[in-house]
């Protein structure tokens, strides 16, 4: 019976993200930011190379010596490629963005129905998340789309931190360290909270 409450709250959350994310499928959300020419050239150089079977100028002729703007944001950066890949430059980043929000949505239900399985709680927490002020001003471009990012898989790696501390799991294990190998290599300093923030939660 939980399981099938966890299931419909999840569906109902997912619908939230959806709902929260969908002025980005009509329009761009930021002024004042720097991500487009900062963080997004990752996806898109990502996308005019890799993608495409080229491999990238990695010379002192280029950014520094490498290819990338900045060589944080590479996990990020290969996804919003796919995105781009798929919809288009500019309409990958927005659906890429919604999608974040779905993620952080269904992320926070998750984790919240885990310590506290009521699905009325957990959707009224999905949403509190999604909405926070922090979540909207980093998804304003006015911080970084790897930050966005990182927040939208915190959730789902304080969850695999709870459950490993109350039953080890070698499959709940590895899924957490590839949550944190990605946000590593999208942002280290907010990669860092995350840790920090899942060693709080079991405290």
């Amino acid at each position: 019976m939980s399981n099938d409450r966890s299931f419909k709250g999840a569906v109902a959350a997912f619908l939230l993200g959806v709902l929260v994310g969908l002025p980005w499928l009509f329009s761009y959300s930021y002024s004042l930011g720097y991500d487009l020419t900062l963080w997004v050239y990752n996806g898109w150089y990502i996308k005019e190379t890799l993608l495409n079977g080229v491999i990238p100028n990695w010379s002192n002729l280029s950014a520094s010596g490498q290819p990338f703007f900045k060589m944080s944001g590479l996990a990020d950066g290969v996804l919003v490629a796919i995105f781009m890949e798929i919809f288009g430059v500019f309409e990958g980043i927005q659906v890429f963005m919604c999608a974040l929000y779905v993620l952080a949505a269904v992320g926070f239900y998750k984790m919240f129905f885990f310590l506290k399985p009521c699905r009325i709680s957990a959707l009224t927490a999905s949403g509190a998340y999604i909405l926070s002020w922090f979540i909207t001003f980093t998804a304003n471009f006015q911080a970084y789309i790897s930050n966005f990012f990182i927040y939208a898989l915190l959730p789902f790696f304080v969850l695999c931190t709870l459950r490993l501390v109350k039953k080890f799991d070698i499959n709940v294990f590895l899924i957490s360290a590839v949550i944190l190998a990605l946000s590593i290599l999208s942002n280290l300093q907010v990669a860092i909270k995350m840790a920090l923030i899942a060693l709080l939660s079991i405290g």
